[in-house]
């Protein structure tokens, strides 16, 4: 648990950070925070700390590319050093000629199931992804006879056994404002 609380704390420092930051101000950070053992050496919080931020790195894909899933930004500092940043646009990219075709179905299902509920302002972040997903599943449907394919992307549903999905009893236009006022906050 405290492994990740302290990634956890790293990812929070970088993302309010405006500048990269060195792995020495990472564990200075760490070190206020209470995050690292008070006891330990230098040596020993660098590297515990040098192993976190290749963690949250990522491991390399086939093409030799990191996976990195939090966006995170390393760049050569002074000397042996480097510096740390959090790409804030990261969590937009997605590799979607890597895509599974079992994500691909899922995102279709997603905008299909959920689109008629949703805010328009989520509507509009998802578009580019549920529009990419549905390339992929067009790309996996060459293998499929196009009737095939109608009836596979038809046959998917999903049903509740409770009451059924429906929009919100609220103007549209007031559930975005708040939406947009709580993630910018």
């Amino acid at each position: 648990m405290d492994t990740f609380l302290r990634r956890l704390a790293i990812l929070e420092f970088l993302s309010r950070a405006a500048q990269p930051r060195t792995t020495g101000e990472i564990i200075q950070h760490l070190r206020d925070g209470e995050y690292l053992d008070p006891r330990a050496s230098d040596s020993t919080c660098q590297r515990l700390v040098q192993r976190d931020l290749n963690f949250l790195l990522g491991e390399e894909d086939e093409d030799g590319e990191a996976l990195n899933p939090f966006g995170l930004v390393r760049e050569r500092g002074e000397r042996k050093t480097f510096r740390w940043q959090l790409d804030t646009g990261a969590g937009l990219r997605y590799d979607f000629e890597k895509m599974p075709s079992f994500i691909a179905l899922t995102l279709g299902m997603t905008g299909k199931h959920l689109g008629p509920i949703l805010p328009a302002q989520t509507q509009r972040e998802l578009s580019g992804f549920l529009e990419q997903a549905e390339r992929r599943l067009a790309l996996e449907s060459r293998r499929l006879s196009a009737h095939h394919y109608r009836r596979l992307k038809d046959a998917v549903e999903f049903s509740q056994r409770g009451h059924a999905l429906r929009a919100a009893p609220y103007d549209p236009a007031v559930l975005d404002t708040c939406y947009r006022a709580i993630i910018t906050q």
